[in-house]
């Protein structure tokens, strides 16, 4: 609606909600009508020197109880009045409501669907994921990707080429920010499409979005993006993003985000209330009648319904956790909720809730439920007992716990790979979702963790997956050079011109003399290590045979002495955070026309570029194993094993060496039976760096294998065609559980 956002009314339990879609135009008039609202109300005490920002929760409070409530909200604070009574009891709420109805009614909505070529196109911008509570979730989220999803209805006889750009601004100092994100999508006659621009975590800002027709002029959509990206300086302190479905009752949500329903509730611990409370309340906290739990968890409610959500497992990597409910399991669409998995078992959290039993009907199989679960105090170790099924969080180990609690009644803990996943079918539901915001935590700290492990400098990840890069500067060549220069321009300069008496020839030969050292010093510079194109790469991939699904996290570094002229190219099933370290106050290019290509500065002439990748995709190379009699492994994997471990569905270790690419082999026995963990204990960690050891997988169960491959590993792209390797180290964790095992 020309930038001004739009809002509706909500009603679920006994909470209401005003709800408004992005658009920052609309602070002016939120703020102006409770200013107006207080004047004329001569009950209503509120000092707004503050204002309401948009996407968060508007309560208003009831006549009785205004006056205790008087307050002073510091510029850019989120004022959380509690609500009693009926809905609008108050009239002070009611005029506030109209007016805002008003305001928003009377003009056009912001993603509405919008004309083009005499009405033959129509494009709709889906609206993403709005936060309801957090004062910090104005500044966004910070990790993982952003997608922006356009639907477009071409009604006429021919195709159009659609193209979509969203334009940010250039970096500033100490920031790197997105110049420009687009994506093209050919519609063909009488049908329709879907178009997607998928955001890495660099600040695009609230870019504007302008498409293109036929590669016609550029035409401004009433569109922008959110605020999104890795940002250096963040206030507050840790914040636990939450997408929900919007089948997700108010209550639910309330508890989700602070704990309980219950009002003037202290925070859950000193710490958390010391460290974080202050920095996200703004100063809120000790007010009379306003609640002083800390905002650790920001709530961002879908708004498209569940059987529209997106099928790429990247546009939920930006939040901590999913939360559904039984009946968007049944509508959720399968590719939906392939992505949905996928993000699970790169290390996400699922919570299903209100569920009818504690497996439902579409669970994963190959999820495996953990028959303990205890929780202690929320901090930053985390230690498993995989053969007990217990997870603990505290700062001590098991035996020095002393705040175990038993799991909630109806509450079920699912290990998924790398991820977690809860069902909450019966017991006390703010009990269940006390333990379930203490787990988020943990994940939101993880993922924090990992992001702040890309502001390290080139010498870090050099020493992680080195390109044998000198970082030293060839001074002692430079030295004799610009010595050698200062004699030849001086002294040997004017003899020999006096010589020959031509020292007018000065005019020219200092400058021609000048030029040439010039080039002599760059071509010192450039040509002293020759023209290299270096690439290294360390990675982990999760192989599960069982269903085609590679899980692969790695660092792949790149350095050319001349920059490619088509930038990095990534798969769209990729996620990539750049290593920023080198990277303040560049501006970046994106395009994705059904891959990614990373333009602008992503890579520069001369200077290390390292990248945390995880990817998530189908893959069908596999190892075939035979136990009929000898066993035998053929390497269908495409790539060379080093060496090569398998613990059979028997539990029997074997061994191989030197593995080539479609070679079979006999197996040597090496012990067993001995092997009986039928489940490996996966569990993400807090380290990326650790992720990606050999020694940080888990313990090798039953019909599981793990092969450390020489050459490039068949997960992940190389980003660069043409470039030479100087570090591979790629170890592959395979789950073949009962292949060729005998009938």
């Amino acid at each position: 609606m020309n930038g001004f956002g739009s809002c509706r009314f909500e009603k679920d339990a006994d909470v209401r909600d005003l709800r408004f879609a992005p658009s920052p135009a609309l602070d002016f008039f939120v703020q102006q009508i409770d200013l107006f609202v207080s004047i004329c109300s001569n009950r209503l005490k509120t000092v707004t020197n503050g204002r309401f920002f948009l996407n968060k929760k508007l309560q208003f409070p009831p006549v009785d109880g205004i006056e205790k409530n008087r307050f002073e909200a510091d510029p850019g604070s989120v004022a959380h009045f509690p609500l009693a009574g009926q809905f609008m009891k108050s009239y002070v709420s009611c005029v506030k409501a109209i007016l805002l109805a008003v305001v928003c009614f009377g003009m056009s909505g912001n993603l509405t669907a919008e004309d083009y070529l005499g009405g033959q196109l129509t494009i709709t911008p889906l609206p993403p994921p709005t936060t309801r509570t957090s004062s910090l979730a104005r500044e966004g989220t910070t990790h993982g990707y952003m997608e922006y999803r356009f639907h477009i209805n071409n009604k006429s006889d021919r195709p159009h080429q659609v193209a979509f750009t969203l334009s940010g601004n250039s970096g500033g100092r100490g920031e790197i920010t997105l110049s420009h994100a687009s994506t093209a999508v050919v519609v063909e006659a009488k049908s329709e499409a879907m178009a997607t621009i998928l955001q890495p975590p660099v600040s695009l800002g609230y870019a504007p979005l302008s498409i293109s027709i036929d590669n016609g002029r550029n035409i401004p959509m009433s569109f922008s993006a959110m605020q999104h990206g890795f940002q250096r300086y963040r206030s507050g302190g840790m914040v636990g993003n939450i997408l929900v479905s919007n089948k997700i009752t108010a209550n639910q949500r309330e508890l989700l985000t602070r704990g309980t329903l219950e009002e003037d509730t202290p925070p859950e611990s000193p710490d958390a209330a010391a460290g974080m409370g202050m920095g996200m309340m703004g100063g809120m906290g000790g007010i009379p009648g306003f609640s002083t739990t800390p905002e650790l968890h920001a709530i961002w409610q879908s708004e498209v319904p569940t059987d529209q959500w997106s099928d790429q497992w990247l546009s939920y990597t930006r939040f901590d956790c999913v939360v559904v409910n039984h009946d968007d399991m049944l509508v959720l669409k399968p590719e939906a909720f392939r992505a949905v998995r996928r993000y699970v078992e790169m290390g996400g959290m699922l919570v299903v809730l209100d569920a009818r039993s504690a497996q439902p009907s579409n669970w994963p199989k190959h999820w495996v439920e953990m028959p303990k679960l205890f929780r202690g105090v929320v901090s930053e170790t985390r230690t498993t007992d995989s053969s007990a099924g217990a997870l603990y969080v505290g700062e001590q180990l098991p035996d020095g716990l002393t705040e175990l609690m038993p799991m909630p009644t109806g509450l079920t803990y699912y290990r998924a790979l790398q991820g977690e996943a809860f069902v909450m079918s019966g017991g006390n539901e703010e009990s269940c979702i006390k333990h379930l915001r203490a787990e988020i935590l943990s994940i939101a700290r993880r993922n924090d963790t990992i992001l702040r492990f890309a502001e390290n400098g080139a010498e870090t990840f050099e020493r992680i997956a080195p390109l044998g890069i000198s970082y030293s500067i060839p001074v002692r060549p430079l030295v004799v050079l610009v010595i050698f220069f200062a004699l030849l321009i001086g002294p040997v300069n004017m003899l020999v011109l006096g010589f020959f008496r031509r020292r007018v020839w000065l005019i020219w030969t200092i400058p021609l003399t000048s030029v040439a050292a010039s080039c002599l010093v760059l071509g010192l510079v450039v040509f002293s290590e020759g023209v290299k194109k270096v690439t290294s790469v360390k990675s982990v991939t999760i192989l599960d045979q069982r269903r085609g699904e590679a899980m692969t996290s790695g660092i792949v570094g790149l350095y050319r002495t001349f920059a490619p002229p088509g930038g990095i190219t990534f798969s769209n099933s990729t996620e990539v955070t750049p290593a920023i370290g080198n990277m303040d106050g560049l501006s970046l290019g994106l395009q994705t026309y059904g891959e990614q290509r990373l333009t602008q500065n992503w890579i520069r002439p001369r200077i290390p570029a390292f990248y945390l990748l995880r990817k998530a995709a189908s893959s069908n190379v596999r190892l075939v194993f035979d136990w009929h009699g000898e066993p035998t492994v053929t390497n269908g994997l495409g790539v060379r094993i080093a060496k090569l471990n398998v613990v059979s569905p028997e539990g029997k270790t074997y061994t191989v060496e030197l593995l080539e690419a479609g070679q079979k082999a006999n197996m040597v026995l090496v012990s067993g039976p001995n092997i009986d963990i039928e489940h490996p204990a996966f569990q993400a960690s807090s380290s990326f760096d650790n992720q990606l050891n050999r020694n940080s997988l888990p313990t090798q169960g039953r019909g599981t294998y793990t092969a450390n491959i020489e050459g490039d590993s068949p997960f992940l792209e190389p980003g660069i065609d043409n470039m030479k390797p100087y570090t591979q180290i790629n170890t592959i964790y395979g789950i073949f559980s009962g292949e060729g095992m005998p009938e």
